[in-house]
């Protein structure tokens, strides 16, 4: 069955963009097939993820690309509703969330924080995800979350882990931040996916040559057997890139 053409109300931001940039005096000549084949794609492509939400997502390499030639960028073609374009993704992923200020007296110029959801990323076969406040935020150098982890604490949460198919790199109770605006299965990683009924915390890996584009995901304890997906099949949250242990 053919998809429905998406209303132009109904577009994401990143679509919008696109579209709008598109108008600009500098890209005058410059299309959406001309754009499609500009990044080594067919020239049908831009319109399908335009218009019909196919692929629901752009690849980093094809963010990127659209990016320097667009002259904006790159985080904002990306999905702002939801993580993943996923309409009942729980709302507190939201990129909207609200953060503390980095200008907060009581944090120091130095200083700026990560939001904690009261949310759980099981490591087994997945937790129900309910609608739970802020637990509250955690204070990092500002220049730590730039250097080391790469990141603007608009695109980290911290979230707690629950379950032990991760034992051995991750325990249950620990506290992980979640970087949300990687959500690219390359290099391999341990990330946080939605599963459509709770968060699951595992290691994706992609699958060079596959056809359809295809990830590993797997568990470091051997309990937990490997399976296999298509990128599209998985609803990726973002990538883990700190942990905190208990001793």
């Amino acid at each position: 069955m053919a998809k429905n053409r998406t209303a132009l109300e109904e577009l994401d931001n990143g679509r919008r963009l696109i579209l709008s940039r598109l108008e600009a005096p500098e890209l005058r000549g410059v299309t959406l097939k001309s754009l499609s084949l500009d990044i080594g794609r067919n020239e049908t492509y831009l319109q399908q993820f335009i218009w019909y939400n196919s692929p629901r997502k752009l690849d980093e390499d094809d963010r990127l690309k659209l990016a320097a030639i667009l002259r904006v960028d790159q985080q904002e073609l990306r999905p702002v509703r939801h993580l993943g374009n996923t309409p009942d993704l729980p709302p507190e992923f939201s990129h909207e969330s609200e953060l503390i200020s980095s200008q907060n007296p009581a944090l120091g110029g130095d200083a700026t924080a990560i939001v904690e959801l009261g949310v759980s990323a099981s490591s087994g076969g997945g937790s129900v995800v309910s609608d739970e406040p802020e637990l509250g935020s955690w204070s990092f150098p500002e220049l730590w979350l730039r250097t080391e982890l790469r990141a603007s604490v608009t695109e980290l949460r911290i979230i707690t882990i629950d379950g032990d198919s991760m034992e051995g790199i991750l325990r249950s109770g620990d506290k992980v931040i979640v970087h949300i605006g990687r959500t690219e299965p390359s290099p391999p990683g341990i990330f946080i996916l939605f599963d459509g009924i709770g968060l699951v915390a595992k290691r994706l890996e992609f699958m060079e040559g596959s056809d359809p584009p295809s990830v590993r995901i797997s568990s470091s304890n051997p309990s937990y057997p490997p399976y296999e997906r298509t990128v599209e099949e998985v609803n990726i949250i973002g990538r883990v890139v700190g942990r905190w242990e208990r001793l």
